[in-house]
């Protein structure tokens, strides 16, 4: 069907048992999974703007998957997700990721990330500079000064194809999946049939009795016709593809250089590398993941000067540079869980694809009323109003020293 005959179908069904999830990023779409095989709910809308065509920071998203955080609970979530990626077809590709330094201070930094990879029940070994140039040869030549951390059961996600595929198991169990743009959610209860939130599409108005926010980048502008305020900060981030080459017969791991910001990844036919080195520049989301903010030929072309080979260094070299944009939040944590006073209000963003499937069960387990499987420590972390009252351009500023520390090495407060 059409998305009108979707949403005209829609229109004709009862709302009081409706969830409408908004976003059909990999969060959204996961909740869709994971809701539509509870037997709590009855109707499970997922509501995109762009799913012929995708255009969040899914679709562009490197897929980087490492699971070890300072933050010990991001490492538990990014831990259930990889489990339930590794059980989708062609979703996630297990080939480690390496981490590699040089100096004192940055090898000394991966000894107690390993050390922290142990705690946390995560594989990981310090290994030679030998033995990293033999693992990922064309990312790595042996020196006599670095070391490097291998985690062996992190790797890559295939994050597109583990949206699709969530949304077609959401809808072989019944769920409806409508394109459509959302530009407002209004809550009340005082709608005619008893629903709690009126959505507004481009199709027209629909009505809901539970709604879930997972709109990633959006969500900040989506929830002001809630008067709502969350400091979801939208970043652009540059990242390139390299020249086309055959594929090689064991595809390497992914591989880090900490010390330089600086990360890179076999993408099967070409090379990937992206960079933190430079500024945060905050984005400002339209009708695309993808901007222009960023002059990524300069950071990028620094970024080469990490490769190998002489050849791979050379900044003329042909690469394919873009810029994408991703949540970061003021402590590096999502918002995850339901927001006090609003009844049947949901948020699930700020969510990278390592921690996404980890973060969707979480909330759709509070949304089907399982919340005594929950556990409460991350309830407590994620919660959606841990910052409210907080100066706005305070919160800001604290975010975006996060980005040049994903892996929060440091204390940001």
């Amino acid at each position: 069907m059409s998305a009108p005959e979707i949403f005209n179908y829609l229109q004709q069904q009862s709302p009081i048992d409706r969830t409408i999830i908004v976003g059909g990023g990999i969060v959204g779409s996961a909740l869709a999974y994971y809701l539509s095989r509870s037997s709590e709910l009855s109707q499970i809308v997922l509501i995109d703007a762009s799913q012929s065509n995708p255009q969040g920071s899914t679709a562009f998203a490197p897929g980087f998957v490492g699971q070890l955080n300072s933050i010990d609970h991001l490492t538990q979530v990014a831990k259930e997700s990889v489990k339930a990626y590794q059980k989708i077809p062609g979703g996630f590709d297990p080939v480690g990721g390496l981490e590699i330094a040089s100096t004192e201070a940055g090898i000394a930094q991966l000894h107690r990330r390993s050390e922290l990879a142990y705690a946390a029940g995560l594989p990981a070994d310090i290994i030679s500079s030998e033995e990293a140039s033999k693992i990922a040869p064309h990312f790595h030549a042996q020196d006599s000064q670095s070391q490097a951390l291998f985690f062996g059961s992190d790797g890559t996600a295939n994050a597109p194809k583990i949206a699709q595929y969530y949304q077609a198991e959401a809808r072989a169990k019944g769920a409806v999946i409508l394109e459509a743009n959302v530009s407002s959610i209004d809550s009340h209860s005082t709608n005619s049939d008893n629903s709690n939130f009126s959505i507004t599409t481009e199709l027209g108005t629909m009505q809901a009795n539970t709604m879930i926010v997972a709109t990633g980048i959006w969500t900040q502008a989506l929830l002001k016709s809630l008067d709502i305020a969350l400091p979801i900060i939208p970043v652009a981030h540059p990242y390139a593809y390299g020249p086309s080459r055959p594929v090689r017969e064991i595809k390497q791991p992914f591989v880090r250089w900490p010390e330089r910001h600086i990360y890179a990844r076999d993408h099967g036919e070409v090379d990937g590398f992206g960079s933190y080195d430079h500024e945060p520049v905050i984005g400002n989301p339209k009708h695309s993941a993808l901007c222009d903010r960023v002059t990524e030929s300069a950071i990028l072309d620094a970024a080469l000067t990490v490769f190998p080979k002489p050849a791979q260094r050379q900044s003329k070299a042909p690469y394919q540079g873009f810029n994408s944009m991703f949540s970061i939040t003021p402590d590096s944590l999502p918002f995850a869980g339901a927001v006090p006073n609003v009844p049947g209000l949901f948020i699930a963003a700020a969510v990278w694809i390592t921690h996404g499937a980890g973060v969707a069960r979480l909330v759709a387990d509070l949304v089907s009323g399982k919340s005594q499987g929950v556990d409460q420590a991350i309830l407590e972390a994620f919660d959606v109003m841990r910052f409210a009252g907080q100066d706005p351009k305070v919160l800001e500023a604290r975010a975006l020293r996060t980005y040049n520390d994903i892996y929060n090495r440091e204390d940001h407060r």
